[in-house]
């Protein structure tokens, strides 16, 4: 990443958006990292919230595979 130096007459732009909200991973907040390593009831219920997101995702997933199959073979 580079910072140019603008002489004069530029303002910086900055975007800004909720990565929720496009479909990106958000990362855990530290608490909530905490609480997976030391509470095993929390680890179980959030990894079967993943297991359920996984079985929703994998059909997409299959047909992006085989489009990209398709394409560069």
């Amino acid at each position: 990443n580079l910072d140019y130096v603008i002489v004069s007459g530029a303002r910086r732009q900055e975007n800004r958006w909720d990565p929720t909200q496009n479909g990106q991973i958000v990362p855990e907040t530290k608490e909530t990292q905490k609480r997976l390593f030391d509470d095993a009831m929390f680890r179980l219920e959030h990894k079967t919230g993943d297991m359920d997101v996984s079985k929703l995702d994998k059909p997409r997933l299959n047909r992006l595979v085989g489009r990209n199959d398709a394409v560069w073979k």
